[in-house]
């Protein structure tokens, strides 16, 4: 895979890393009010089927604080409004980088970024 596919990557200008699965990626979850897919992912990771470092849930609602803080996760609450939108999106990069977060996962946010 690792020697094929920059013949995939190269027409599409993609950057692109393969990682080690036994080392579990650290990930920030993003999601708004419909919480189907973080509790899917989050069930998941619980019982050991999804092997990511959920490092934090970023919402732009308070409605699954909770659900997330009982699983010991950093929850942050970053509301967003057209006169706040870059503010927030920096807020929320702040803590991709703070984290050392390798991948963000919307689930189910819906705010266009």
């Amino acid at each position: 895979l690792e020697a094929g596919f920059p013949e995939v990557a190269e027409p599409f200008a993609m950057t692109y890393a393969f990682h080690d699965s036994a080392t579990p990626m650290k990930v920030v979850l993003m999601v708004s009010r419909f919480g189907h897919c973080l509790n899917d992912i989050l069930y998941r990771w619980k019982i050991g089927a999804l092997p990511i470092d959920i490092v934090a849930v970023v919402s732009n609602h308070f409605d699954y604080q909770k659900v997330v803080v009982n699983h010991d996760i950093p929850f942050h609450h970053i509301p967003v409004t057209k006169a706040n939108k870059p503010e927030a999106e920096a807020r929320i990069m702040e803590i991709v980088t703070s984290t050392r977060a390798e991948l963000i996962v919307l689930a189910r946010y819906m705010q266009v970024l």
